[in-house]
């Protein structure tokens, strides 16, 4: 409720709460915007569930990973939406970028994602191909099926 006291000092050693632009915050609700930024479902929804209640009209947007998205959607849509936006994901971090127009660091982890799929299926197939190779030729110089 009173984020002077978590964190009274910026990272130089300054009183962080007297100068631009945190001067005039004085609780939680003074923000124009809480961003949470979570990988831990728990974590984020103790946040949604514990902080957003005293944001009053400050709107809460999560960035949560994909693993976490499914859990926090229901707190997201509806009249009584406890998250006003989320982004979960590589998938949805590329399309909010596609929408921004500046795509780089989603997209360049979407890619490699997907040439590392491309690879494992390859791999596979090959083993595949190879070991059905083998047993035929096995077969073949037994002469016959087991």
């Amino acid at each position: 409720q009173m984020p002077q006291r978590l964190s009274p000092l910026s990272f130089d050693g300054m009183d962080a709460w007297s100068t631009a632009p945190l001067n005039g915050i004085y609780t939680l609700a003074d923000f124009k915007l809480v961003v949470m930024i979570s990988d831990n479902p728990d974590s984020a929804r103790t946040w949604i569930e514990q902080v957003q209640p005293k944001l009053q009209d400050t709107p809460l947007i999560a960035v949560v990973s994909a693993q976490a998205e499914p859990i926090l959607k229901p707190y997201s849509g509806g009249e009584n939406a406890q998250i006003q936006g989320m982004v979960g994901g590589i998938i949805d971090g590329a399309a909010y970028e596609q929408i921004t127009g500046k795509p780089k660091l989603a997209r360049e982890y979407w890619d490699a994602l997907n040439y590392a799929l491309i690879t494992a299926i390859g791999i596979i197939l090959v083993g595949g191909i190879v070991n059905g190779a083998s047993i035929f030729i096995k077969n073949k110089k037994t002469g016959g099926t087991k």
